[in-house]
C-alpha cells in the first residue's frame, strides 16, 4: 500500500495506490491451493472418447476441490487442446499399468509445461494425485523411480505432495485374478465402463 502526494498550486491531492508483490523470476511460486494442481486419475474401464457423462465421474470431488481452493483441476481423460493429441482418455483402462503409468507421466508433464508457459515461467510448487481404483496401479506405476519428485527435466523436478487412492486393489484383486484367467476382462470392461 503506497500513498503519494501531489501539491499543485496550493491543492493537494491524495493518490492511495494497492500494488502486488512481484516474484523474482528466480523464487518459486508459494505453495498454495491456487498453485498446487491435483491430478485426477481414473482406473479400469474401456478406452472411450470422452462422452458427455464422463464429465459427472469427477464431479463432485471436482467441486469440493474448487471450494477449497484448489483452481488446477486436471482430469487426465478430459481432452484439452495442446495436451497429448486433445482427445482425453490418457489413461486406458484395458492396457497394462505399465503403458499407463507412462502415459500418466507424460500427460503431467505436458500439463506442467502448459502451467509453466501461464505462469510466468513457473511449475507448480507441487502436485496433488487422486487416484480410484487401479489409478492408483498406474500412479504407484508412474512414481515409482522417483523419491517424491517427477523429473520433468534435467533442471526441474516436479514435488509430488500428496496421493490420494480411492479403492486401489494395492494387495491384488480375486475377481481381477478370476476374470484374467476365464478371459472375461475386456467383456467386464466395456460393461462395467463410467
Amino acid at each position: 500500500y503506497t500513498t503519494l502526494f501531489r501539491s499543485v498550486a496550493g491543492q493537494t491531492t491524495t493518490l492511495n495506490i494497492t500494488m502486488t508483490p512481484v516474484l523474482p523470476s528466480n523464487q518459486p511460486l508459494p505453495t498454495t491451493p491456487q498453485n498446487t494442481p491435483v491430478v485426477l486419475v481414473r482406473g479400469f474401464g474401456q478406452d472411450d472418447n470422452w462422452a458427455d457423462d464422463d464429465e459427472q465421474s469427477w464431479k463432485e470431488m471436482r467441486s469440493a476441490l474448487e471450494a477449497s481452493g484448489f483452481t488446477n483441476v486436471w482430469d487426465c481423460n478430459e481432452p484439452e487442446s495442446g495436451i497429448g493429441a486433445g482427445v482425453g482418455h490418457v489413461i486406458n483402462g484395458e492396457k497394462g499399468i505399465d503403458y499407463n503409468a507412462g502415459q500418466l507421466k507424460t500427460y503431467i508433464y505436458e500439463k506442467a509445461v502448459k502451467f509453466m508457459m501461464n505462469h510466468d515461467g513457473h511449475y507448480p510448487p507441487q502436485i496433488h494425485i487422486i487416484a480410484h481404483s487401479m489409478g492408483g496401479l498406474f500412479t504407484r506405476g508412474a512414481l515409482q523411480n522417483y523419491d517424491h519428485s517427477m523429473f520433468l527435466s534435467s533442471s526441474c523436478a516436479l514435488k509430488v505432495g500428496k496421493v490420494i487412492m480411492l479403492a486401489t486393489p494395492n494387495c491384488g484383486s480375486p475377481v481381477a485374478d478370476y476374470v484374467k484367467k476365464v478371459g472375461l476382462g475386456r467383456a467386464l470392461a466395456r460393461f462395467f465402463a463410467p
